[in-house]
């Protein structure tokens, strides 16, 4: 998918972390599951790959540069990104939560 002149990707551990919270949520209802699901791909494609670079620069030791961002999805979500000139590839998602110093994650 292109938006904004801008290629769509959603790696792989990505899509896995977004899988265990649909599953993790699915077990109340499986609508739930799904809905959040779509919530976040609504998110990604509607508003953030319209303004990648409106969400600030991801503060930590292993993201030294200024292409990985970091955008907050209503208050419990965060998602990793990475913008390029010709693509926004969204590489984690995590619950805020979580302690970030350790988390596992891969920024290529």
């Amino acid at each position: 998918m292109i938006i904004a002149g801008r290629e769509i990707i959603f790696k792989e551990s990505f899509l896995d972390e977004l899988t265990e919270f649909e599953q993790y949520l699915g077990r109340v209802t499986r609508a739930k599951g799904r809905t959040f699901t779509t919530a976040i791909f609504d998110f990604c494609c509607d508003i953030v790959a319209i303004q990648p670079l409106a969400y600030p620069v991801f503060q930590h030791k292993r993201a030294l540069d200024a292409e990985v961002r970091w955008a907050v999805f209503q208050r419990k979500h965060a998602m990793l990104y990475r913008v390029s000139a010709d693509a926004v590839r969204f590489i984690s998602l995590y619950h805020t939560s979580q302690n970030e110093a350790d988390l596992l994650f891969s920024l290529d």
